[in-house]
């Protein structure tokens, strides 16, 4: 008797546990059954009337999010994507609260997912390149979720190259921008500046990039003038910020130049030497070592005075002085020499010498390099007159002539010496007859 009641009482119990749950179940409305809503991150600025929200779980499709703010309340479907914005009919003040909901459908009323304040900025998550590599055709840049949900459809970014700008009409979390008309890429040593645009053509500089210079300079890339004996620096055109390194034998001598011009002092040097120059650029990419050789120079213009047989000093000038610079005259097998000084002039004494007798005189610098030289006869006089013989005449300053022509018959000998500027002599068996001048 007491195990039968004992199994009613139960049934009682189990009875009305089964009621209760029907009555809680039916109570819970059917949109709501499930509780795995979105997870959702949201933003909303004094400058924007809209609310950019991003999903890191959207595990529904097509399902609607609603914003009540001041009262109002504003919505927007979502499909598949992980982010949506939804506008608003104004912008709201900082400070202003507003909610998010989530709905399954317009219908529903709403899940609350969260709430928040209008703020008065946003940071962005956005990040390009410090540096490019020479030779890129296309650059990324990084953006967060939050960055897509709030730009997407209102801006486009850019890439300003050499100004041109290339833009990215496609927001991801990695826009890629192509610079779709150089083939050849980028040029390192050039800075790119990224921003983006509205459709109003309003925009805003975010950064700039610097493009990663990664060739070296090649022997067209600078230009070494000629050096010559009389140079103490070697000088040239170099790109900006570069460093010039000039090696001579076993020695360097360098300059940093920063104006596009380099001027490295060296010693002075012999005719023919050889010197390298070396070029490292501002990013440090380092050149082949071009060679050079020491040039001569035209001449120093030098002078002297003319040399008779009664000739006890040599005067004369040059054009140029340098420390170091001399004169030497050589007769013969003998020497005479004295330096030169600033006023470029020189004197040197020399013995009495024959007629006709050759006489060099040589400028020279420092280094033993010969500057300029003159060659000159010792004469007699430097005139002619009639009845002179050819030797005579070959002693005087009028010397030997740069052509003769000659003219033999039964009556005699007769001969005309040419000479510069249409100057001639004619002579008769010998005798000079007739001057010409």
């Amino acid at each position: 008797m007491e195990r039968r009641r004992e199994k009613r009482e139960m049934k009682k119990v189990f009875n009305a546990l089964i009621i209760v749950f029907i009555i809680c179940f039916a109570f819970v409305p059917k949109s709501h059954a499930a509780t795995n809503y979105p997870s959702a991150k949201f933003v909303a600025t004094k400058d924007m009337n809209f609310v950019a929200i991003t999903f890191d779980n959207p595990n529904y499709n097509n399902f609607y999010v609603d914003i009540k703010i001041d009262g109002k309340e504003f919505s927007s479907m979502v499909y598949d994507e992980a982010f949506t914005q939804v506008v608003m009919d104004k912008n709201y003040p900082v400070g202003t609260p507003y909610q998010v909901y989530f709905k399954e459908s317009s219908s529903d009323d709403g899940v609350l997912i969260g709430e928040s304040k209008i703020a008065s900025d946003y940071e962005s998550g956005l990040e390009f390149p410090d540096s490019i590599s020479e030779g890129a055709t296309s650059v990324n840049i990084s953006l967060s979720d939050m960055d897509v949900a709030m730009w997407s459809g209102i801006f486009k970014f850019y890439a300003e190259y050499k100004g041109t700008k290339y833009y990215s009409y496609e927001i991801g979390t990695t826009t890629n921008i192509d610079f779709y008309d150089l083939y050849d890429g980028v040029v390192g040593g050039q800075t790119i500046t990224f921003g983006y645009e509205d459709d109003e053509g309003n925009s805003e500089v975010l950064g700039k990039a610097k493009v990663k210079d990664t060739t070296p300079p090649g022997e067209y890339d600078f230009d070494v003038k000629e050096t010559t004996i009389r140079d103490s620096y070697v000088k040239g055109t170099v790109e900006k910020g570069a460093t010039v390194n000039v090696y001579i034998g076993n020695k360097k001598y360098s300059a940093n130049e920063s104006k596009g011009s380099f001027s490295v002092k060296i010693p002075k040097q012999k005719l023919n030497n050889k010197y390298y120059v070396e070029v490292i650029d501002a990013s440090g990419n380092k050149s082949k070592k071009y060679g050079y050789t020491i040039q001569d120079i035209e001449d120093n213009g030098l002078t002297a005075n003319d040399i008779t047989y009664k000739t006890t000093i040599v005067k004369g000038t040059v054009k140029s002085f340098q420390a170091g610079d001399y004169i030497k005259i050589q007769i013969g097998k003998n020497y005479y020499t004295a330096k030169l000084n600033s006023s470029r002039k020189y004197s040197i004494k020399i013995p009495v010498q024959k007629a006709n007798t050759l006489v060099y005189v040589r400028n020279y610098d420092s280094q033993g390099n010969v500057l300029d030289w003159i060659s000159m006869r010792v004469y007699t006089t430097t005139y002619v007159k009639i009845g002179m013989t050819q030797s005579q005449v070959l002693a005087t300053a009028w010397g030997k002539p740069n052509h003769i022509n000659k003219t033999v018959n039964r009556y005699g000998t007769w001969e005309q010496w040419v000479y510069d500027d249409y100057q001639y002599l004619y002579f008769e068996n010998g005798k000079l007859v007739s001057i010409d001048q």
